[in-house]
């Protein structure tokens, strides 16, 4: 495309073609690395999130005492958790060293390129200027030193542009041989780094679940089973004195405190004699005889 510069008119038009190009090169390569950018930030969050997994899984491992299958198969599962996180780190440090960094470095290059296509532009005004120099001189009819001098400065300004289009030539076929290699590599680079993650992964994945499906639910079920006998039984036993002493409370006659009870009995038996001399000395003395004889039959 360059090398008709040397012979066509639109020589502006070519050269802003290569510009264009390399333009589209910039905004592309930094559109990979914005978005590959964002790729690996996802991936480092989501490590973070697997560490954060393999602390829960390996604290409720720690305080399970019971189902011991169980804890030890939280256990497998935090530790998976942990390389799995460890390989995200290396993927997300990948990602950051092998593409993004080197996307980024096209930013310098595609700067550097636009400025070698700007001095295609300034050598093509230089030459423009000497032709219309040229021109002037011709259409005065100046003398033919003059002339001379104003064609000698065109033809100079014309190798400058020719001697520029080499040059730039040049670097923009390296540039386009460049991009294309890097752009392959980088991508290789990527793929590569994926595949190792995901095969990693998938190997501790499959560790994973053999571990999980080893978990057996009938021993820790059994040993819970045990422990909530032993429980009921101390519960038992812990309840039954205060049965007994309950027990022995209601059936027992409460005693009247300070006074003993053949000492009330006998009491009582004295009060009752007493009671009973008395009343028959009052009916001795102030009864007539047919009451006396009514309460002698009646005690009878």
């Amino acid at each position: 495309m360059l090398s008709s510069l040397r012979t066509r008119n639109n020589s502006e038009y070519d050269t802003k073609y290569v510009l264009d190009r390399i333009l589209a090169t910039e905004r592309n390569f930094a559109e990979l690395c914005h978005t590959f950018g964002q790729y690996s930030r996802k991936i480092a969050r989501v490590r973070d999130k697997g560490d954060t997994i393999s602390e829960t899984l390996l604290s409720i491992a720690e305080n399970e005492d019971i189902s011991k299958s169980l804890s030890e198969g939280l256990t497998n599962l935090s530790m998976t958790f942990t390389n799995i996180s460890g390989y995200g780190n290396a993927r997300a440090q990948n990602i950051d060293l092998k593409v993004i960094q080197e996307f980024s470095k096209y930013e310098n290059i595609c700067k550097n390129a636009k400025e070698d296509v700007k001095q295609i532009f300034s050598a093509q005004e230089r030459e423009m200027a000497k032709r219309k120099q040229c021109k002037r001189v011709r259409e005065k009819k100046s003398n033919r030193q003059t002339i001379h001098q104003a064609e000698s400065e065109l033809i100079r300004a014309q190798k400058e542009v020719m001697k520029t289009v080499d040059s730039v030539e040049d670097k923009i076929i390296t540039l386009e041989k460049q991009k294309l290699h890097d752009l392959k590599g980088i991508l290789l680079d990527l793929i590569l780094t994926e595949i190792g993650y995901h095969s990693k992964a998938l190997q501790q994945l499959t560790k994973a679940y053999n571990d999980v499906n080893d978990i057996d639910e009938n021993s820790d079920l059994q040993a819970f089973e045990e422990l909530v006998e032993i429980k009921g039984a101390e519960f038992k036993k812990a309840l039954s004195p205060f049965k007994s002493s309950q027990s022995l409370s209601t059936t027992v006659p409460k005693k009247n405190p300070g006074i003993p009870t053949d000492l009330r009995i006998s009491r009582s038996e004295e009060t009752l004699e007493i009671s009973s001399d008395s009343e028959d000395s009052t009916l001795t003395e102030k009864s007539s005889p047919k009451m006396i004889k009514k309460y002698t039959k009646k005690w009878q």
